[in-house]
């Protein structure tokens, strides 16, 4: 674990800071257990470079929840979007949680592949409700 000097990110990198793209190389190590994050502009640039396509898909969503009446395949599009914001803007914290039983590429593909299939079924959903 580092701490970035730029973004006060402690994560458990060792090269590269994901939040800031700022190099941890000559940083000391930190002696946390969990990444830990500061609300800040790098942080909510990484949040919308992570989940914009999540965010896309609530638009078919609005559309339809303006023309249409409420139905429960509208409910079940809007909780599978749900869901996929919450792995976009969760993923490396549950990238650590599935690393036990998984290795890191392979759950980073894992979250990634959850978070567009969540979506892209959620944009079906929306425009058959």
């Amino acid at each position: 674990m580092k701490k970035c000097n730029r973004c006060h990110a402690v994560v458990r990198e060792e090269h590269e800071c994901p939040i800031c793209q700022s190099t941890l190389t000559y940083e000391p190590p930190c002696h946390d257990q969990k990444e830990h994050y500061s609300l800040n502009r790098y942080y909510v640039r990484y949040i919308l470079k992570n989940s914009w396509f999540s965010l896309l898909c609530c638009i078919p969503g609005i559309v339809q929840l303006c023309i249409s009446s409420f139905s429960t395949l509208l409910l079940c599009a809007w909780a599978l979007w749900v869901l996929s914001c919450l792995l976009s803007v969760f993923q490396r914290n549950i990238e650590t949680g599935i690393t036990r039983k998984y290795s890191e590429d392979y759950a980073h593909f894992k979250i990634g592949l959850w978070k567009y299939l969540f979506g892209i079924i959620s944009i079906a959903l929306f425009c058959f409700a």
